[in-house]
């Protein structure tokens, strides 16, 4: 079975809605994050993996949708952290999961905005079916989240 995601840092995937079943676990993915607000089956659904319920609109984000947003980065980095191999995911592949993965590793790296953004389109851009963070607005969210920048660098996890 293919499903349409992308490896864009170590044990971080971004991709579109994944399959219901045991895929993902028998792929070696351990935590699932569904970020399509419209796109939020039940946690059974995916056996073997813990489902992370994070409801984003693909639009401007309300505030609590940047919470939202916030707190599922948190949540993705922690588990990376821990070793974890990750799926983030949302309708297409291409924004609400894009800016979670990024934030998330924003948060690891420390790395400035605009290299996040390119690390995450590099990887993603090439599987996905359009552009990646086209959403200016997530783009704005994530260069505005606090986080003192350094050197991007894959080393420190």
């Amino acid at each position: 079975m293919h499903f349409d995601a992308s490896r864009v840092a170590p044990k971080l995937w971004v991709g579109g809605a994944p399959p219901p079943g045991p895929f993902l676990a028998k792929s070696g993915f351990n935590v699932l994050v569904l970020c399509a607000q419209e796109i939020q089956p039940r946690s059974p659904n995916f056996p073997g993996v813990l489902v992370v319920h994070a409801p984003i609109d693909d639009a401007r984000p309300s505030a609590e949708e940047q919470q939202t947003i916030r707190n599922a980065a948190t949540i993705v980095a922690g588990y990376l952290k821990e070793g974890r191999r990750v799926l983030v995911t949302c309708a297409q592949g291409r924004n609400r999961s894009a800016v979670v993965a990024a934030m998330a590793l924003k948060m690891i790296t420390r790395a400035p905005c605009q290299d996040v953004v390119k690390v995450i389109k590099h990887y993603r851009e090439r599987d996905a079916r359009g552009p990646v963070l086209c959403n200016q607005h997530f783009v704005n969210l994530l260069c505005a989240s606090e986080v003192k920048p350094r050197a991007l660098s894959w080393g420190d996890w």
